[in-house]
């Protein structure tokens, strides 16, 4: 059985809190190289930017011929057809096509 309780500190009337970001000089050469890779976007399809969320529920960035962005869950459609599954780095519709990150 607890006999006495410990009192907690009084907080500090003020608070100095430093940051550090990181610099170029400190991030390895290969995380860096991999970071800038440039890729040739195709203007005239769809292309998947990311996936993101819970496995369970995963949503894919798809950037349309015209420049606008969708944000697409299974069942959703990308025009005429309607996305059926989602995986890390494409979406698959529901006439067999897949789309892939670059």
């Amino acid at each position: 059985m607890l006999a006495k309780s410990l009192r907690p500190q009084a907080r500090p009337k003020s608070l100095s809190i430093k940051a550090s970001v990181a610099s170029a000089d400190d991030t390895p050469t290969n995380v860096q190289d991999i970071a800038t890779t440039e890729v040739d976007l195709p203007a005239n399809q769809p292309i998947v930017l990311g996936v993101f969320g819970k496995e369970d529920a995963p949503h894919a960035l798809i950037r349309l011929p015209s420049g606008r962005i969708m944000n697409l869950t299974v069942g959703g459609s990308l025009g005429d057809q309607q996305v059926i599954a989602i995986a890390a780095d494409a979406i698959v519709l529901s006439n067999s096509r897949r789309l892939h990150m670059p």
